[in-house]
């Protein structure tokens, strides 16, 4: 997103900033400056000079410590203080606890927890600011149910002829049929929805966006105590049928990450794991 100064809508509250500089020293791409008073102000940049305007990463607002700066229309006071941050073991407790779920209870997962889920892995870090990433899921279990049989007699379909998920083989298609024949949900795990991540490959690094996104989304489904796995094979099938793509809505020149399914597990686990020495850490000196 880039913005002229008009759009960046820049609000100093003249009795609350003490002109310490720091908003206009934190602007990477010096948009703003300090005036002949030391009040931040946004220059009006070259609109060809896309470098060098508001991108409104809000960055200035953030390091104001007295909350005196708004842009792009955002209160200071509606954002979450770095004071509320979880303790580091905190954190880590999150990521050594949480697993992979292949077993889930049939029921839907609540759309006001899971938009709330989405809104903030909205704000995961993105190559060159440029938040291009979307996401689509579904409404109900329902509508996700019509997909799964519909996407399984496509992949039947394309295996039929010799075409087979990209990166797997003849090989691994018979062994998810094996147990896709038996019953077993062993693409999508029974789960009750999924989401995809996606993103247009027309600027910054869509293969990392979607790829942070896809890791903040998995820990913070674990945190709300929900369960979550990776169908790499769904995901694979999905670049071999474009048309169900277009059915999902995903635009052609968008870049797909790997599908997440999510749900209610029906299985907890009431301690991690202890993983085996196998942590290769490497120095480089140059």
């Amino acid at each position: 997103m880039r913005l002229t100064a008009e759009q960046a809508c820049l609000r100093v509250d003249p009795e609350k900033c003490t002109r310490c500089g720091l908003c206009a020293k934190i602007c990477w791409t010096h948009a703003l400056v300090k005036n002949e008073d030391g009040f931040p102000v946004m220059k009006q940049a070259d609109p060809s000079d896309s470098w060098h305007s508001c991108w409104a990463c809000q960055r200035c607002m953030a390091v104001c410590p007295s909350g005196a700066l708004s842009i792009c229309g955002k209160d200071p006071a509606d954002s979450v203080l770095t004071a509320d941050r979880p303790e580091p073991q905190a954190v880590e407790t999150l990521m050594l606890t949480r697993r992979t779920c292949r077993s889930y209870r049939d029921e839907d997962v609540s759309p006001a927890v899971l938009e709330r889920i989405l809104r903030v892995v909205g704000n995961a870090p993105s190559g060159g600011c440029h938040q291009q990433v979307e996401f689509t899921v579904f409404p109900n279990r329902e509508a996700f149910a019509r997909f799964k049989d519909l996407f399984w007699k496509r992949v039947q379909e394309n295996a039929a002829h010799g075409i087979y998920p990209e990166g797997f083989g003849a090989h691994d298609y018979a062994l998810v049929k094996k147990g896709m024949d038996r019953g077993n949900d062993v693409i999508f795990r029974g789960a009750p929805n999924v989401l995809l991540i996606h993103a247009a490959m027309d600027r910054g690094n869509w293969v990392v966006d979607t790829g942070i996104a896809l890791s903040y989304a998995e820990l913070l489904f674990n945190a709300y105590g929900l369960g979550t796995v990776v169908a790499s094979f769904a995901g694979a099938a999905l670049k071999r049928l474009p048309d169900l793509r277009a059915q999902l809505g995903i635009p052609e020149d968008h870049f797909l990450q790997c599908p997440l399914v999510f749900g209610v597990p029906a299985i907890t686990f009431p301690r991690g794991v202890q993983r085996f020495d196998h942590l290769k850490i490497h120095t480089a000196d140059f």
